[in-house]
């Protein structure tokens, strides 16, 4: 975003010294366009400066600050969680089976309403009202 900020000062400093320009164009005598020339030219080498600015900024965020690493982690190795029965070995599923294996896990575990507890009951929102307060 600051990018965006410093090209769009700058192309309003290059616009702001031309209208300057413009302004000392209209001077009678070399005396009188003088000045206005030089503030025109200190106006418009703002411009460059902004510009440079901008492109500084759009690139800093290629270049890393941080150091590469001297040599990567070794990865670990993976290792599968054998939490029941592993699947054939076959190559072929069979989703039938797999629907099976899953309501026998899911018919063994008791759930909160089999247990007994009841859900706490939820509060209610409170009712907007006009006037006072009730709790």
């Amino acid at each position: 975003m600051k990018t965006i900020a410093w090209l769009v000062g700058g192309f309003m400093l290059l616009g702001l010294s031309g209208m300057i320009e413009a302004v000392g164009d209209s001077g009678a005598t070399a005396a009188d366009r003088l000045p206005i020339y030089l503030f025109a030219l200190a106006v418009l080498l703002g411009a460059p400066f902004c510009f440079y600015k901008a492109i500084r900024r759009a690139f800093a965020g290629t270049r890393s600050r941080k150091p590469a690493p001297s040599a990567p982690e070794s990865p670990r190795a993976a290792h599968r969680i054998v939490d029941g029965p592993a699947p054939a070995e076959s190559g072929e599923f069979d989703p039938d089976a797999a629907f099976a294996r899953y309501m026998e896990k899911r018919a063994s575990q008791p759930s909160d309403t089999q247990l007994g507890e009841a859900a706490p009951p939820s509060p209610q929102p409170p009712r907007p009202s006009f006037g006072r307060k009730v709790v």
